[in-house]
């Protein structure tokens, strides 16, 4: 074989795996496959051109097409054997592809979890709050508060029941218009798109071998733990933007697959005993959220937290504040510590816990869709008249709007904002 023809080889073996690389995957681990894959090749071609000159060559002339087109399909079996290999957990038999998961997840029918929030540092580790969730064949969802509440949500009927065992009060809401109740969280899981799977390794957990994957599902980025055996997930976090904070996603676990789930749990028709209260809502007419909201939540806030601003702007620490109450005053006083907060401040919302609901997520929701948002509030004390808490562009002019501890709303310029590292 000469230089020009073992060259031949080689361009085959290069340009497999400039193939292969081309695709989206993890490029340093599969190129260090891909490396020990060419080194194992040249060694089979050098042995067989060892072996080669002790033939006739003749009989070498004419094998040599026959060889550079085994070696073409070695190179490309073998690369892609590497390739099966990164999807596939080092060290182990047992791995599964992420399509494989993705099979079994849209396949369960009905299925039970925990699911823990991410709320920050409580003061007790019992006060993170987890919630029980039930999911049944039907596509009606049962979640279980951590108070012990229950909301019952059908999807297709566009109704919730929420039912206070302490009080005997269920409130059944029908909602009309395009955002009425949607599918439960485990369908979240469902919907991530296939492609977007990447393994990041293999690991013990819950005494079993797991294999890692990273996805997108609706745009957020979420993390599966599957069990390499069945390929259905042990576990898996929900990174929200609008929900979550960084580093602290929600956590699904303790998962139940295919369980039979008895449909009276999921009935919308409360259990005798209870006191009914119905309402109807209309998404388009509920108004958009306004800075006079965002003011609003902050003065309900500050007051749960005695005065002081919180480090953050997010639902996730505000439900940090709520469960620290919890934990140092006791459920029930917590529970009308918040009552009288809401009432100060926002008296609309007395009596109603749906409307209390909408007025803490229209507050979130005004900040997230402000242009130039920008919260300095920590550790600020309610009245300090000149400290600002947070501002962002007035979308009618080249101005700014700031909120100050005092409460207060001011128009500013650009010129006037303070200087924040």
């Amino acid at each position: 074989m000469n230089e020009d023809e073992h060259n031949s080889d080689g361009d085959v073996v290069e340009d497999a795996v400039r193939q292969l690389t081309s695709a989206a995957v993890d490029e340093n681990r599969l190129m260090a496959g891909v490396e020990k894959t060419r080194a194992a090749l040249a060694e089979a071609v050098q042995s067989d051109r060892i072996a080669g000159e002790l033939e006739h060559r003749t009989w070498r002339s004419r094998m040599n097409i026959r060889r550079r087109q085994w070696v073409a399909v070695a190179a490309v079996i073998a690369i892609g054997f590497g390739a099966w290999a990164w999807l596939w957990p080092e060290s182990s038999a047992s791995g599964v592809a992420f399509g494989q998961v993705m099979q079994r997840i849209r396949s369960v029918q009905a299925v039970t979890f925990k699911m823990t929030i991410p709320v920050g540092e409580p003061v007790d580790a019992s006060l993170v709050p987890v919630f029980e969730v039930m999911e049944s064949t039907s596509g009606r969802t049962r979640q279980v508060f951590p108070g012990g509440t229950i909301m019952i949500s059908d999807p297709d009927s566009a109704q919730h029941l929420m039912l206070d065992p302490h009080t005997k009060h269920a409130a059944l809401t029908t909602v009309a218009g395009k955002n009425g109740p949607r599918e439960g969280v485990f369908s979240i899981l469902r919907k991530i798109r296939d492609e977007t799977g990447v393994f990041r390794g293999s690991e013990r957990l819950d005494d079993r071998t797991v294999s890692v994957f990273e996805a997108e599902a609706a745009g957020e980025r979420c993390v599966v733990w599957a069990d390499s055996s069945t390929g259905l997930p042990v576990r898996a976090e929900l990174h929200q933007r609008n929900m979550t904070q960084a580093g602290r996603p929600i956590v699904l676990h303790d998962f139940e697959y295919d369980v039979e789930l008895d449909e009276s749990l999921f009935s919308i028709t409360p259990p005798a005993g209870y006191e009914l209260e119905e309402k109807q809502i209309n998404i388009a007419d509920l108004p958009s959220p306004t800075e006079q909201d965002l003011v609003g939540i902050l003065a309900v806030w500050v007051d749960l937290a005695d005065g002081v601003f919180p480090a953050a702007f997010d639902q996730m620490g505000y439900a940090n504040t709520l469960l620290r109450m919890r934990g140092t005053l006791g459920a029930e006083q917590a529970r009308r510590r918040i009552r009288d907060a809401f009432a100060a401040h926002l008296p609309d919302t007395e009596g109603d816990e749906l409307a209390r609901m909408h007025q803490i997520t229209s507050g979130f929701l005004f900040s997230a869709k402000c242009e130039q948002w920008r919260y300095v509030g920590k550790g600020l004390k309610l009245g300090e008249t000149d400290s600002p808490v947070c501002w962002w562009k007035n979308p009618e002019a080249d101005t700014f709007r700031v909120v100050y501890a005092d409460l207060t709303l001011r128009t500013v310029s650009a010129d006037e904002l303070p200087e924040i590292p």
